[in-house]
């Protein structure tokens, strides 16, 4: 069972049902429900219509402490069944190389840029706190941007993962923190690629 935090649209949930997961995204944005909860499909017709996804969405806010508390007591939300991996994919933006090349927007000592890391470096000790005082073995996992490794005061086992590695022409860069072992080992292909007009890589 995965709890898919900051889950939007379901992109993550998406690949881990293909891989077999019961799936269930939360987020605080109500008009991420009918994108989760269904898949474009076309009729017998040929018109593009939609189909269940088999993943249902909850609209609440993972920020706010009550929603830990919940987990951290019950060992789930509500009725769902109790997770086996917590995904998380809390903006960015704070960290992102590109944002703060934009006039400065999100440099560092800047609110946005305070409130992003504080976010996910209080995310990271939810989690840590679960694991440790939960009702069964938890498996989690932050997704965030590289430059984030630098910028959190958290010492957390961490891999790099790009869509290079798996076969894509977008070479997006994305760091996964977790509290297992994860080893990636397939190839990096970027050379020679680029972002915008100024040649950020």
């Amino acid at each position: 069972v995965l709890y898919d935090l900051y889950c939007g649209e379901g992109g993550y949930s998406r690949g881990a049902r293909a891989s077999g997961l019961q799936c269930y995204g939360f987020d605080n944005c109500e008009q991420f429900r009918p994108q989760y909860e269904t898949d474009p499909a076309y009729t017998a017709e040929g018109h593009l219509g939609c189909t269940s996804s088999g993943m249902k969405f909850q609209c609440r806010d993972v920020d706010h402490q009550s929603f830990w508390d919940e987990l951290q007591a019950n060992g789930r939300i509500g009725t769902l069944p109790a997770p086996d991996l917590i995904h998380c994919s809390p903006p960015c933006g704070w960290a992102s190389k590109l944002n703060r090349l934009n006039c400065g927007q999100n440099a560092q000592g800047s609110d946005a840029y305070e409130t992003g890391k504080h976010r996910v470096e209080t995310l990271i000790g939810r989690l840590q706190r679960l694991e440790a005082e939960g009702k069964k073995p938890l498996l989690w996992q932050v997704e965030n941007v590289p430059e984030s490794v630098t910028q959190l005061q958290a010492d957390v086992s961490h891999v790099l993962v790009s869509g290079t590695m798996m076969g894509h022409r977008v070479f997006r860069k994305r760091v996964f923190f977790s509290n297992y072992a994860a080893e990636v080992q397939l190839p990096a292909n970027a050379a020679g690629k680029r972002v915008g007009s100024r040649g950020v890589t």
